[in-house]
C-alpha cells in the first residue's frame, strides 16, 4: 500500500479554518493579525485550508471515478463520504441549540429550527440562522458557516461524472481539465475585475473550481514523489517570499503553486505524521463540520481570547471529529461498493 500524507494534511486544513475563524469569529470588528492569525495580502489561513480540501479531494476524487464501475457506483461512494457526516452535524446541531434559544417561540413550534435540517441537508438552500440563536454574539445569527463549501464539492461531483465515459483515455480526459481549468482561470479575472465582492457566487465557483481542477489534473499523472526534502524546503521558502512582495502576485499564481505544494507533499511519506490518522481515524471531516458551532457556542457563553477559543475549538472538535469517524463516517463508507 502507497504511504502518504493526505490524512495528515486534511486534519492540517481543518486547524488552520479554526485558527482563522476564532479571530473572525471572536473580533470581527478588528481584524487582527497575529504570527497565529496572518493576513498575507488579505489571504488568511481558513482561504487556503478550504482551498487545500479542494485540490486534495479533486485529487482523490477524479481516482475513484477512474476505479469505479459505473457514474452511480461513483456517486454513491461520494454521498456515503459527505452525507453521514453531515447528518449528524445537523442532528447534533438542533439537539445543542435550545441551551442558546432566546426566542419568545417555543423551540420545536419556530417554523425556521424545523427547515433547518431539510434546508442545510439539501446542500443547495442553506440555512445559516434561526431566530432567537446566536444573535448577541461578536459575530452575530450564524450557526454554522462552515457549511456552505459542501454545495460546490457535491457539485463538482456532478460535473466530473461524465468523464466516466472516458476514463480508457486519460490523455484526453486530461486535456478536457487542462482546457477547463484555464477557461476557469480566465473567467475568475474577469468576474473579479467586474465584481469585487467576495461572496459572489461567480467568484467561489471559479476560484474553487481552480484549485479542484488543478488537483483532478495532477490525478490524470503517475505522481511518483522522490523530490529531495532540502529542494522541496527552498521551493516553499521561495513561495513564501513571493506571497510577502504582492497581492497581484499571489493571485496570479496561487493556483499553480498551492496544488502543486499540496500534491508533492501529501505523496511523499513522512512515517511521524500518519500517527494521528493511524492511531484515531480521519479526524477532518468532524473537525470541519463542527468548529464553527463549537466557537459560536462557546462565544455565546464566555469571553475569551482568540488564543483561548482556539485552542478550546481544536480539543472539542477533535473529540467530535473522532465520534464522528468512528461511529458513523467509517461505517457509512462500508456501504460505499453497494452499487
Amino acid at each position: 500500500m502507497h504511504r502518504n500524507n493526505f490524512d495528515f494534511l486534511r486534519i492540517l486544513f481543518a486547524v488552520l479554518v479554526i485558527i482563522s475563524h476564532s479571530y473572525d469569529l471572536s473580533t470581527p470588528e478588528n481584524q487582527t493579525t497575529s504570527i497565529l492569525h496572518p493576513v498575507i495580502n488579505s489571504i488568511s489561513l481558513s482561504y487556503w485550508g478550504v482551498r487545500g480540501f479542494f485540490v486534495i479531494s479533486g485529487y482523490l476524487v477524479l481516482q475513484s471515478l477512474i476505479r469505479s464501475n459505473s457514474v452511480i457506483s461513483f456517486l454513491w461512494k461520494r454521498i456515503v463520504r459527505i452525507f453521514p457526516g453531515l447528518i449528524l452535524i445537523l442532528i447534533c446541531t438542533l439537539l445543542l441549540l435550545p441551551f442558546f434559544y432566546t426566542s419568545p417561540i417555543p423551540y420545536w413550534k419556530n417554523s425556521e429550527v424545523l427547515s433547518y435540517f431539510p434546508s442545510n441537508l439539501s446542500l443547495f438552500q442553506l440555512q445559516y440562522d434561526i431566530k432567537g440563536i446566536f444573535e448577541n454574539n461578536p459575530y452575530p445569527k450564524i450557526i454554522n458557516g462552515s457549511l456552505w463549501t459542501l454545495r460546490y464539492e457535491f457539485f463538482f461531483y456532478l460535473l466530473l461524472s461524465p468523464l466516466f465515459f472516458l476514463k480508457m483515455n486519460i490523455k484526453l480526459i486530461r486535456i478536457i481539465l487542462i482546457f477547463s481549468y484555464i477557461l476557469s482561470y480566465i473567467l475568475y479575472f474577469y468576474f473579479s475585475s467586474s465584481n469585487s465582492s467576495y461572496f459572489n457566487i461567480k467568484l467561489h465557483f471559479t476560484d474553487l473550481s481552480l484549485f479542484f481542477l488543478a488537483g483532478c489534473i495532477f490525478a490524470t499523472f503517475n505522481v511518483s514523489v522522490t523530490i529531495n526534502s532540502k529542494l522541496y524546503i527552498l521551493l516553499i521558502t521561495l513561495i513564501i517570499l513571493i506571497s510577502f512582495i504582492s497581492k497581484e502576485i499571489v493571485d496570479y499564481l496561487k493556483y499553480v503553486y498551492y496544488p502543486v505544494l499540496i500534491i508533492l507533499f501529501a505523496n511523499m511519506y513522512i512515517k511521524p505524521l500518519e500517527y494521528i490518522p493511524l492511531k484515531f481515524g480521519d479526524l477532518s471531516y468532524g473537525i470541519y463540520l463542527s468548529a464553527f458551532l463549537i466557537q459560536q457556542s462557546i462565544l455565546s457563553t464566555f469571553s475569551i481570547s482568540p488564543i483561548n477559543l482556539m485552542f478550546a475549538t481544536i480539543f472539542i472538535s477533535s473529540i467530535y471529529g473522532f465520534l464522528s469517524w468512528n461511529f458513523i463516517e467509517k461505517r457509512a463508507l462500508s456501504f460505499k461498493y453497494l452499487f
